[in-house]
């Protein structure tokens, strides 16, 4: 135990919490959020080479003030005919994206109903609108249909819009909205939808496409699909779709994309290829739901002394939450770290850090990616190492 908080701090300050350092070379790679390892794929590579002999990286300052490239605006047909919208747009960055999209459509006087557990980035974006927001689990059909027709006797005449804003897999817990239960909502009040698919988009679906596909819900019943192109497509930056007035009122009102620099050619092209590749190989999404199967079947063994495993039985993102404990935050963090820690150099997993403005604080956990590129043997093996330094962590259920 720690005398101080700050001692306690300084110990865990203390870790090396960098992954990019020669000691994370090799080993089982539970911490890249590049499941399928697009972005070392040979054939990926050789696209970003033939795209950098001919446009060069700098393509430097806005596209709205500057032009643009072929190569970004292929993307955005791309991401738009694949996930079945009317059209796209591309951001440099995907954290900004998710800030500038929010904040550029709700308005202070709207209304808006979310979860509590969204990421930074849909976070920020609300607190950037500055709109009210009901904070209510959207993964709860009931739950979520009170706070909306709530919503919409709350809302007043003129232009107050009540939103939906829903990740399709939780940032934080792994979590899939109801999306047929929220297009049930969206048409019975007449609230519009934003969706950050980031987790679904690459990796569920026949085709993956995403959490509308998974689920079978038309991509034009949401007003607007977000996604993060470093995820599933091993590229960089992020794309919204939607309705084209929709996508055009964004070049010209988003922050994000009307002031910041563009992307360089290569990573567009390179993720309209991963997008392609992965529409045409349902190869790589059949071993991911494979070693998801069986690293889930592994990690529920720690639920055995009060561990609780969060998952998405078809996405490669897992979540474990040590037992509750009396002890205080700071302890259970550097707990965790130890676990993290000792598995390395062999299995590198994460420890994931929240934004200490939450309210209420999201419990600590530690993260896991499911690479698709390992064979079942070794992710059992890995996740047997994983459980057994859970048990020696010596943490149980408080009586």
């Amino acid at each position: 135990m720690y005398s101080t908080d700050e001692e306690a701090l300084n110990e865990l300050e203390s870790f090396n919490l960098d992954c990019d350092n020669g000691e994370s070379s090799g080993g089982v790679r539970f911490d890249d959020p590049d499941l399928f390892g697009l972005s070392t794929d040979r054939a990926l590579v050789e696209v970003a080479r033939e795209c950098i002999r001919r446009y060069g990286v700098g393509s430097c300052g806005p596209r709205g003030f500057y032009g643009t490239t072929n190569e970004h605006l292929c993307l955005e047909n791309d991401a738009a005919c694949a996930l079945g919208a009317e059209a796209g747009i591309m951001y440099s960055d995907d954290l900004a994206m998710r800030m500038s999209v929010v904040a550029c459509f709700c308005k202070p006087c709207d209304v808006v109903v979310c979860r509590p557990d969204v990421g930074d980035g849909l976070r920020t974006g609300l607190e950037l609108a500055r709109c009210a927001v009901k904070w209510v689990d959207t993964c709860d059909p009931v739950a979520l249909r009170h706070a909306v027709a709530g919503a919409d006797k709350q809302r007043g005449r003129g232009d107050q819009k009540c939103w939906i804003v829903v990740e399709g897999v939780g940032a934080r817990d792994a979590a899939a909205a109801p999306l047929a239960e929220i297009v049930e909502l969206k048409r019975e009040y007449d609230v519009r939808v934003i969706l950050d698919d980031s987790g679904g988009v690459g990796v569920l679906g026949d085709s993956g496409m995403g959490s509308c596909e998974e689920q079978g819900v038309a991509a034009a019943d949401i007003d607007l699909i977000m996604f993060s192109l470093s995820a599933g497509l091993g590229s960089n930056g992020g794309v919204c779709v939607g309705a084209r007035d929709l996508t055009n009122f964004q070049t010209i009102n988003s922050a994000a994309f009307c002031f910041s620099a563009a992307c360089p050619p290569y990573l567009p092209r390179v993720a309209s290829a991963a997008l392609a590749m992965i529409r045409n190989d349902g190869k790589k999404r059949a071993a991911l739901r494979r070693n998801v199967r069986v690293l889930t079947g592994v990690l529920r063994q720690a639920e055995g002394w009060g561990w609780t495993l969060l998952c998405h039985p078809h996405s490669g993102v897992m979540f474990l939450l040590p037992p509750p404990s009396d002890a205080p935050r700071m302890h259970t963090e550097i707990m965790l770290q130890h676990v993290v820690q000792r598995l390395r150099p062999a299995i590198h997993i994460l420890r994931v850090k929240f934004n200490c403005r939450l309210d209420p604080l999201p419990s600590p956990r530690l993260q896991l990616f499911v690479p698709a590129g390992l064979d079942a043997v070794t992710v059992a093996e890995a996740g047997q190492s994983v459980v057994a330094a859970l048990k020696d962590t010596g943490v149980r259920p408080m009586l």
